[in-house]
């Protein structure tokens, strides 16, 4: 559909059909010195792509300093009528489980990208960081060993099989078990977390408020290293998905012969040392990992990539 509009002393011809319109926008909060971009929102619209159930995660994105993490992270959301997302949760695991779970709530429209500051090893730093997990049940996380010797009114404790005790449970065991403090709520600098982002979509009642009860969840997955390694990327890349990076590792290779003369080879690895990663001092938790790469051929001098 087209109009003939007058401009000056011209005549253009445009098309006023808006079903195909995209519009991008950007919007930040303004003050007297200055508008906030880092506050700012932006995002796409589609015009063809509204009134549709449509949403992927197009942003992920991160900077850390040693003790705050600033996320980026952006949903392209369409919805149905009398439909839409009633909150978004991210939670982070470890290899011992569900770590943390950080909450967004009550925003009128999920179709754009947001920022949030997240502290790390501070378990009460923000109560949308916490130990709930998305659906709304409280969740325990193996933290470090408990010095029985030291035990402290208040803190959580809890056995390998995630079950809570007292401290006259842990004084009274007379069977040597290993009890550790309930860390669940806490990032940690210098970890590697798979971040499950949670998108629960729901049906509207007559008064316009969401129906969880009847909630559809989709799930989209992510990773996060919580150092600086990747911040000299966060203003390149809007999905650190699509980030091709090269990671240098020292090697360590030992052969074993088996059968028909093949070499299996397993590699042990370690990071170089890196002064842009995050030091953590005396946090037990480091990245480790074992790669195996089976040599059918026998080759020497092989080069693995990882």
């Amino acid at each position: 559909m087209y109009q003939e509009i007058h401009v000056g002393d011209d005549i253009k011809t445009i098309n006023i059909d808006t079903s195909n319109l995209v519009y991008k926008y950007n919007i930040s909060p303004a003050m007297p010195y200055g508008i906030l971009d880092h506050l700012g929102v932006e995002g796409i619209i589609d015009f063809s792509k509204i009134g549709k159930k449509e949403i992927n995660l197009n942003t992920w994105k991160y900077y850390n300093t040693e003790n705050i993490c600033t996320l980026q992270w952006g949903l392209e959301a369409y919805v149905e009528e009398n439909k839409g997302i009633s909150n978004v949760t991210i939670e982070f695991y470890d290899n011992n489980g569900l770590a943390a779970a950080y909450h967004s709530n009550n925003k009128e429209s999920y179709n754009g990208k947001f920022t949030d500051y997240i502290q790390f090893n501070n378990s009460s730093s923000n109560n949308k960081l916490n130990s709930i997990n998305n659906d709304g049940n409280v969740f325990y996380h193996i933290g470090q060993t408990v010095d029985k010797t030291n035990l402290v009114e208040g803190t959580t404790y809890i056995t390998k099989n995630l079950t809570l005790v007292s401290i006259d449970d842990i004084i009274n065991d007379k069977n040597n078990t290993e009890y550790y403090i309930n860390n669940a709520g806490t990032l940690y600098s210098n970890i590697v977390y798979l971040a499950r982002i949670c998108v629960n979509y729901c049906t509207k009642n007559a008064l316009g408020e969401y129906d969880t009860n009847n909630k559809e969840t989709l799930y989209f997955y992510r990773w996060i290293w919580t150092n600086r390694m990747f911040n000299k990327h966060y203003n390149t890349y809007n999905d650190f998905e699509k980030l091709n990076f090269q990671l240098d590792l020292d090697l360590n290779a030992v052969y074993s012969q088996v059968n028909n003369g093949s070499l299996y080879n397993t590699v042990e690895y370690k990071g170089i040392e890196n002064n842009d990663v995050v030091n953590i001092g005396e946090e037990y938790k480091q990245l480790k990992s074992t790669i195996t790469y089976s040599n059918l051929e026998g080759n020497d001098n092989i080069k693995c990539q990882i």
